[in-house]
Protein backbone atom coordinates (compact mmCIF):
# COMPACT_ATOMS: atom_id res chain seq x y z
CA UNK A 1 0.00 0.00 0.00
CA UNK A 2 1.29 3.60 -1.13
CA UNK A 3 2.18 5.97 1.74
CA UNK A 4 -1.11 8.06 0.88
CA UNK A 5 -3.36 5.54 2.31
CA UNK A 6 -5.59 6.56 4.76
CA UNK A 7 -6.17 4.95 8.35
CA UNK A 8 -9.26 3.31 7.11
CA UNK A 9 -8.52 1.65 4.31
CA UNK A 10 -5.52 0.32 6.46
CA UNK A 11 -7.46 -1.22 9.02
CA UNK A 12 -9.82 -2.50 6.45
CA UNK A 13 -7.51 -4.24 4.62
CA UNK A 14 -5.65 -5.75 7.60
CA UNK A 15 -9.28 -6.98 8.91
CA UNK A 16 -9.76 -8.74 5.70
CA UNK A 17 -5.84 -10.06 5.91
CA UNK A 18 -7.48 -12.04 9.21
CA UNK A 19 -6.50 -9.47 11.72
CA UNK A 20 -8.99 -8.85 14.65
CA UNK A 21 -9.42 -5.62 15.63
CA UNK A 22 -7.81 -5.67 18.96
CA UNK A 23 -5.05 -6.53 17.32
CA UNK A 24 -5.13 -3.75 14.95
CA UNK A 25 -5.87 -1.30 17.09
CA UNK A 26 -3.49 -2.49 19.68
CA UNK A 27 -0.73 -2.12 16.92
CA UNK A 28 -1.51 1.09 15.25
CA UNK A 29 -2.34 2.75 18.78
CA UNK A 30 -6.14 3.39 18.15
CA UNK A 31 -9.24 3.27 19.96
CA UNK A 32 -10.70 -0.12 19.52
CA UNK A 33 -14.49 1.86 19.37
CA UNK A 34 -13.26 3.59 16.38
CA UNK A 35 -11.42 0.96 14.92
CA UNK A 36 -15.03 -0.80 15.18
CA UNK A 37 -16.15 2.21 13.48
CA UNK A 38 -13.84 2.43 10.47
CA UNK A 39 -14.93 -0.85 9.30
CA UNK A 40 -18.56 -0.20 8.56
CA UNK A 41 -19.37 0.94 5.31
CA UNK A 42 -19.78 4.78 4.73
CA UNK A 43 -23.44 6.25 4.00
CA UNK A 44 -23.89 9.54 3.18
CA UNK A 45 -25.65 11.63 5.23
CA UNK A 46 -29.07 12.39 5.22
CA UNK A 47 -31.00 15.35 6.85
CA UNK A 48 -34.15 15.17 8.84
CA UNK A 49 -37.07 13.76 6.62
CA UNK A 50 -39.54 16.45 6.05
CA UNK A 51 -42.67 14.27 5.06
CA UNK A 52 -44.88 13.86 8.06
CA UNK A 53 -45.83 10.36 7.11
CA UNK A 54 -42.11 9.32 7.28
CA UNK A 55 -41.29 11.03 10.69
CA UNK A 56 -44.03 9.23 11.86
CA UNK A 57 -43.06 5.98 10.66
CA UNK A 58 -40.11 6.48 12.51
CA UNK A 59 -41.18 7.33 15.67
CA UNK A 60 -43.38 3.94 15.30
CA UNK A 61 -39.87 2.09 14.46
CA UNK A 62 -38.74 3.23 17.30
CA UNK A 63 -41.55 2.67 19.79
CA UNK A 64 -41.61 6.31 20.63
CA UNK A 65 -45.32 8.21 19.68
CA UNK A 66 -44.86 11.37 21.51
CA UNK A 67 -43.03 14.44 19.67
CA UNK A 68 -43.27 17.14 22.17
CA UNK A 69 -43.32 16.15 25.60
CA UNK A 70 -39.90 15.10 26.59
CA UNK A 71 -40.83 14.13 30.09
CA UNK A 72 -43.03 11.23 28.43
CA UNK A 73 -40.34 9.98 25.99
CA UNK A 74 -38.32 9.73 29.17
CA UNK A 75 -40.96 7.96 31.28
CA UNK A 76 -41.54 5.49 27.70
CA UNK A 77 -37.70 4.69 27.17
CA UNK A 78 -36.22 4.13 30.97
CA UNK A 79 -38.98 1.77 32.47
CA UNK A 80 -38.07 -0.09 35.33
CA UNK A 81 -40.20 -2.50 34.45
CA UNK A 82 -37.99 -3.88 31.66
CA UNK A 83 -35.48 -3.99 34.00
CA UNK A 84 -37.58 -5.86 37.06
CA UNK A 85 -38.51 -8.29 33.89
CA UNK A 86 -34.34 -9.01 33.50
CA UNK A 87 -33.99 -9.51 37.36
CA UNK A 88 -37.37 -11.67 37.36
CA UNK A 89 -35.57 -14.06 34.56
CA UNK A 90 -32.23 -14.00 35.97
CA UNK A 91 -33.15 -15.08 39.15
CA UNK A 92 -34.80 -18.69 38.79
CA UNK A 93 -32.11 -19.77 36.47
CA UNK A 94 -29.55 -18.88 39.23
CA UNK A 95 -31.11 -19.48 42.65
CA UNK A 96 -33.80 -22.00 41.25
CA UNK A 97 -34.30 -22.65 45.18
CA UNK A 98 -35.41 -18.98 45.76
CA UNK A 99 -33.49 -15.86 47.17
CA UNK A 100 -34.65 -16.07 50.47
CA UNK A 101 -31.54 -16.59 52.89
CA UNK A 102 -28.96 -16.43 50.41
CA UNK A 103 -28.01 -13.27 51.65
CA UNK A 104 -27.83 -11.76 48.42
CA UNK A 105 -26.29 -8.09 47.35
CA UNK A 106 -27.36 -6.78 44.29
CA UNK A 107 -24.64 -3.67 42.67
CA UNK A 108 -25.98 -1.07 40.05
CA UNK A 109 -24.61 2.08 38.80
CA UNK A 110 -26.80 5.14 39.75
CA UNK A 111 -28.81 4.86 36.17
CA UNK A 112 -32.62 6.07 37.19
CA UNK A 113 -34.34 2.64 36.54
CA UNK A 114 -31.97 1.42 39.25
CA UNK A 115 -32.37 4.32 41.50
CA UNK A 116 -36.52 3.93 40.87
CA UNK A 117 -38.28 3.34 44.04
CA UNK A 118 -40.28 0.68 42.16
CA UNK A 119 -36.82 -1.19 41.63
CA UNK A 120 -35.75 -0.30 45.25
CA UNK A 121 -39.01 -1.95 46.53
CA UNK A 122 -38.66 -4.96 44.44
CA UNK A 123 -35.42 -6.26 45.66
CA UNK A 124 -36.30 -5.03 49.80
CA UNK A 125 -39.28 -7.23 49.03
CA UNK A 126 -37.14 -10.34 47.79
CA UNK A 127 -34.50 -9.87 50.83
CA UNK A 128 -31.79 -8.86 48.42
CA UNK A 129 -29.61 -6.04 49.42
CA UNK A 130 -29.25 -3.31 47.20
CA UNK A 131 -25.93 -1.28 46.97
CA UNK A 132 -25.20 1.59 44.53
CA UNK A 133 -21.72 2.31 43.09
CA UNK A 134 -20.20 5.63 43.12
CA UNK A 135 -20.20 7.85 40.65
CA UNK A 136 -17.23 8.20 38.16
CA UNK A 137 -16.43 4.16 39.39
CA UNK A 138 -16.22 2.03 36.59
CA UNK A 139 -14.25 -0.27 38.41
CA UNK A 140 -16.76 -0.93 40.79
CA UNK A 141 -18.28 -3.31 38.72
CA UNK A 142 -15.69 -4.40 36.50
CA UNK A 143 -17.30 -7.51 35.75
CA UNK A 144 -20.30 -6.52 33.72
CA UNK A 145 -18.48 -3.39 32.12
CA UNK A 146 -16.15 -6.34 30.35
CA UNK A 147 -19.46 -8.24 29.84
CA UNK A 148 -20.78 -5.24 28.07
CA UNK A 149 -17.68 -4.95 26.39
CA UNK A 150 -17.40 -8.11 25.20
CA UNK A 151 -21.15 -8.05 23.84
CA UNK A 152 -20.44 -4.75 21.75
CA UNK A 153 -17.12 -5.46 20.50
CA UNK A 154 -18.39 -9.47 19.16
CA UNK A 155 -21.77 -8.62 18.54
CA UNK A 156 -23.44 -5.29 18.47
CA UNK A 157 -20.99 -3.33 16.78
CA UNK A 158 -20.94 -5.77 14.18
CA UNK A 159 -24.33 -5.26 13.34
CA UNK A 160 -26.80 -3.08 11.53
CA UNK A 161 -30.43 -4.12 13.20
CA UNK A 162 -33.22 -3.33 11.36
CA UNK A 163 -35.49 -2.78 13.86
CA UNK A 164 -35.59 -2.97 18.21
CA UNK A 165 -37.18 -6.36 18.29
CA UNK A 166 -34.03 -7.46 15.86
CA UNK A 167 -31.86 -6.19 18.36
CA UNK A 168 -33.47 -7.63 21.09
CA UNK A 169 -33.34 -11.17 19.78
CA UNK A 170 -29.37 -10.62 18.82
CA UNK A 171 -28.76 -9.76 22.16
CA UNK A 172 -30.82 -12.65 23.66
CA UNK A 173 -28.55 -15.13 21.13
CA UNK A 174 -25.33 -13.33 22.15
CA UNK A 175 -26.02 -13.96 26.01
CA UNK A 176 -27.22 -17.38 25.04
CA UNK A 177 -23.93 -18.04 23.47
CA UNK A 178 -21.59 -16.25 25.74
CA UNK A 179 -23.02 -18.13 28.68
CA UNK A 180 -23.26 -21.74 27.03
CA UNK A 181 -20.82 -22.26 24.34
CA UNK A 182 -18.61 -19.20 24.90
CA UNK A 183 -14.96 -19.99 25.89
CA UNK A 184 -13.48 -18.11 28.45
CA UNK A 185 -10.29 -17.40 29.57
CA UNK A 186 -10.30 -16.49 33.02
CA UNK A 187 -12.42 -19.70 33.58
CA UNK A 188 -9.58 -22.24 32.02
CA UNK A 189 -11.30 -21.82 28.59
CA UNK A 190 -14.87 -23.45 29.94
CA UNK A 191 -18.24 -21.19 29.13
CA UNK A 192 -19.40 -19.82 32.35
CA UNK A 193 -22.26 -23.14 32.26
CA UNK A 194 -19.59 -25.20 32.44
CA UNK A 195 -17.46 -23.84 34.67
CA UNK A 196 -20.39 -23.69 37.16
CA UNK A 197 -20.80 -27.36 36.75
CA UNK A 198 -17.75 -28.30 37.63
CA UNK A 199 -18.07 -26.17 40.59
CA UNK A 200 -20.87 -28.09 41.45
CA UNK A 201 -19.69 -31.64 40.56
CA UNK A 202 -16.71 -30.72 42.99
CA UNK A 203 -18.97 -29.89 45.75
CA UNK A 204 -21.30 -32.79 45.41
Amino acid sequence: MGPEVSTRELVQTLAHEGYSVPIITSALRLNRTYGYALLKTNSASQSRPRDPRLREAIRTLCGLWISSNPSLVKKRIWVPGELLQAVNQALPIRFPDGVYGQELTIRSDNGCQMTSRQFVQAMKAAGIRYERMGYNNPDGDAYIERGFRTLKEESVWLQEYDSFAQAKQDLNDFIAFYNHDRPHSALRYRSPVEFRQSLTSTAA
